[in-house]
């Protein structure tokens, strides 16, 4: 199904939100919220999603959520949209009338997200690290199917005495893949050079 956001429908209610948010710096925010939706009119998407997110990070609001939510989605994010269409759904009352339009967003979004599962293959070193996109992925995460915008993703494996050694995988809208990685590389000490002269004096 084609994802097509009623922006229209919400922008005002969204403002009534905003508004109505407390505490952090709310002037600053909310001028930084008119700026998203200003962009968003524009159709420029990533300068919108950029000023939503600044400004829920001043003062957090479900109606700026909602926006950045929307604004993602235009952008292909479809599993940030995603998430962020889940915090709005938990940070809404059960008679807020937005509440049927969030869970309709997420519904259509649940058809096409991509999905990567990243299995460590043994034998598995007590320490290591697993690292995608940046961000560090817990042992109780590995072997699980999880969202993922669609793109190239990029997936490094850290282990004590090993070598990183880094993946990389796209997935495309819809699509769900497994990437199996393994450590890197064992680092080998150098051996000693026997004909190394130690003292300027021998």
């Amino acid at each position: 199904m084609t994802l097509q956001p009623r922006i229209f429908f919400f922008s005002l209610l969204f403002a009534i939100s905003n508004a109505s948010a407390q505490g952090g710096d709310r002037v600053a925010a909310e001028v930084l919220f008119q700026k998203g939706r200003a962009a968003m009119d524009r159709g420029e998407y990533e300068s919108a999603c950029a000023s939503f997110r600044e400004s829920h990070r001043l003062d957090a609001a479900v109606g700026t959520m909602m926006n950045l939510a929307a604004c993602e989605e235009k952008q292909g994010l479809l599993a940030s949209s995603w998430e962020h269409w889940q915090h709005a759904l938990k940070a809404l009352s059960p008679n807020d009338r937005r509440l049927p339009y969030v869970e309709e967003r997420i519904a259509e979004l649940e058809a096409d997200l991509p999905h990567l599962t990243i299995v460590v293959q043994a034998p598995i070193p007590e320490r290591i690290e697993l690292e995608r996109d940046g961000k560090l992925l817990g042992r109780v995460a590995w072997g699980v199917a999880i969202p993922v915008d669609p793109g190239v993703h990029e997936v490094i494996v850290r282990s004590l005495g090993h070598l990183p050694r880094t993946y990389r995988i796209e997935v495309s809208k819809g699509e769900a893949k497994t990437l199996r990685v393994t450590t890197g590389p064992q680092i080998r000490e150098s051996a000693p050079d026997q004909n190394r002269v130690d003292s300027r004096h021998t």
